[in-house]
């Protein structure tokens, strides 16, 4: 393999595998996207990785991105992706963010099972956003089969992986072509009556 023939992470959207001789385009299709919809003061929040594609490729403000040096910041992200949506979006609105950004891999021959799943999204990137957040990744997976259990499928990002959100939240506004980047707006109505 030559290196002229495996394209960068942003270029395959950061999936391996192509479709038909193809990479997927779903981050190129979402950061198109997020430039012609999300306004110049609105805050994308998303896993710091994915901050530098958003504020390189459109000008957008994200909450993180690969140079951000306050831990805090990184371990509240986590927390906001942990938390159940109720909790999260309590976190979300501290910090104003107008949209959550998730990115979630599988074979598409097995959408929603989760022995289908690829690790190149928030899927295989959670365990992390717990350690940063300093909660115990092994607290939410079924020890006896490595599947996660219910506390991870009422979290936050478990919801916005598998677009089974509270629509009093969270309301998806970008899917790309595979599922695999989803883009929500964040709705703070709720607050008020809480």
């Amino acid at each position: 393999v030559f290196i002229g023939d495996s394209p960068t992470s942003l270029a395959a959207s950061a999936v391996p595998v192509t479709f038909d001789g193809k990479y997927p385009k779903d981050w190129q299709r979402a950061l198109d996207w997020i430039e012609e919809n999300v306004a110049e003061d609105e805050v994308v929040c998303s896993w710091w990785d994915y901050g530098y594609w958003i504020t390189s490729m459109t000008g957008k403000i994200t909450m993180a991105d690969g140079a951000t040096q306050y831990k805090r910041q990184l371990e509240n992200i986590g927390m906001i992706m942990l938390s159940p949506q109720n909790e999260s979006i309590q976190r979300l609105s501290k910090y104003e963010a107008y949209y959550i950004l998730v990115f979630y891999t599988f074979n598409p021959n097995y959408p929603g099972d989760p022995r289908g799943e690829w690790p190149f999204g928030d899927n295989g990137k959670w365990h992390a956003m717990a350690s940063i957040a300093g909660l115990d990744p092994l607290e939410y997976i079924d020890m006896s089969t490595g599947i996660p259990n219910a506390k991870f499928e009422n979290t936050a990002i478990y919801n916005l992986m598998h677009q089974t959100v509270d629509p009093q939240y969270f309301e998806l506004k970008f899917a790309s072509a595979n599922e695999y980047v989803m883009i929500y707006k964040i709705h703070y109505d709720s607050l008020v009556t809480e």
